[in-house]
């Protein structure tokens, strides 16, 4: 006796809705931990403080810091209760939901619960959902709409889709809702939000510290940190002056993205994709090929203060300019000395409708 077509159809249905479930069922967020440092392998930032007093005040603003919030936090409730974006098809809106916040979408029937919002806030910040599969991995959903700052509203995520709104086959269901990123992509996005970031294998990742502190930049700190504790003396640090200018970038660029991640089709100056990567852009400038050549030192830290916000005093970056370009060989010939350098040979581009960032392609 043959089975009825239509039998299979359905119990193969059934079993992908019920993976479905399972999967969504196994939700939970990333843990923070707050464990000592010898479990972490990474200290804790309120033991810098009692040493570097001015830098532990500069740093409490920074950007850096501020680079994740847990989607509990009292700030996000604040900042994304209410807030709703319509694309002229879909709608996002962001809802109480036990006690936190979570995404209502109009092409997807259920509630996502804002686990993190990643980004300071300084150019936007975007909510995501985790949970993990039923391989116990976590993936990580990027909300379609992100805060910004100059609106103190809603918008298109960037790098989503060139208009901003969700791909024509994604006006229903999850990807509607989002971006989906698989384990090894939801782990890089956590990694360079984190200060450390503890590989568990086939389990939920835990996170020492929410956004970029201490000692995610200043390798050793573990060390310099134990031994002051115990001997009263500090043992040296790693000092960003004794990398070469490509090895500082690109230690910034572990995050921000280095050129030796892109091809050489990719890195040209009419890739206008570039301008997201600072170091990538800053790498292909003449001024930094040159600098490697020379005692004029150009790096990010040149212009940069990664203990606190970026300037926006022009003042402050034409000082910078002036180190090399002060004297009269390399002098701007198209205009005096106290000009604004950037607004000609560094411009901002916009980059989305809420977004303009400074091409760090020197010209």
């Amino acid at each position: 006796m043959h089975s009825n077509p239509s039998h299979k159809l359905i119990a193969l249905v059934a079993v992908l809705l019920a993976a479905v479930l399972l999967s969504f069922s196994a939700r939970r967020s990333i843990v923070v931990d707050d464990r000592a440092s010898v479990d972490i392998d990474q200290p804790n930032a309120s033991a810098c403080r009692d040493c570097h007093v001015d830098q532990w005040d500069d740093f409490q603003d920074a950007p850096h810091r501020l680079a994740l919030t847990a989607g509990s936090s009292a700030e996000v409730r604040e900042r994304l209760l209410g807030q709703r974006f319509a694309d002229g098809v879909l709608t996002w809106e962001y809802v109480a939901h036990e006690g936190g916040v979570a995404l209502r979408c109009s092409g997807y029937d259920r509630l996502l619960p804002v686990d993190w919002v990643f980004g300071s806030g300084t150019h936007a910040q975007t909510p995501v959902s985790v949970w993990t599969n039923p391989r116990g991995e976590t993936e990580l959903l990027e909300h379609r709409v992100s805060w910004y700052p100059d609106t103190q509203s809603l918008g298109a995520t960037l790098g989503q889709n060139d208009d901003g709104s969700p791909p024509v086959d994604a006006k229903y269901g999850i990807r509607a809702a989002g971006l989906l990123h698989p384990p090894a992509a939801a782990r890089d996005c956590f990694r360079c939000h984190t200060t450390s970031l503890q590989q568990r294998p086939q389990r939920t990742p835990k996170i020492s510290q929410t956004g970029v502190s201490c000692a995610r930049c200043h390798v050793g700190s573990e060390e310099h940190v134990a031994y002051q504790q115990e001997a009263g003396a500090a043992a040296p640090l790693e000092s960003w002056r004794g990398l070469t200018p490509r090895e500082s970038i690109n230690r910034c660029g572990e995050c921000h993205r280095r050129a030796d991640q892109f091809t050489p089709d990719e890195l040209t100056i009419e890739n206008s994709r570039l301008i997201r990567f600072a170091p990538v852009s800053l790498a292909q400038s003449k001024c930094f090929t040159v600098s490697e050549k020379t005692d004029r030192r150009l790096d990010c830290l040149t212009c940069h203060n990664p203990h606190q916000a970026a300037a926006t005093d022009p003042a402050h970056y034409r000082k910078r300019c002036l180190s090399c370009h002060g004297d009269g060989q390399t002098a701007c010939s198209e205009e005096p000395p106290e000009s604004n350098c950037l607004s000609c040979h560094m411009k901002k581009v916009e980059v989305h409708p809420h977004l303009h960032f400074t091409d760090h392609w020197i010209r």
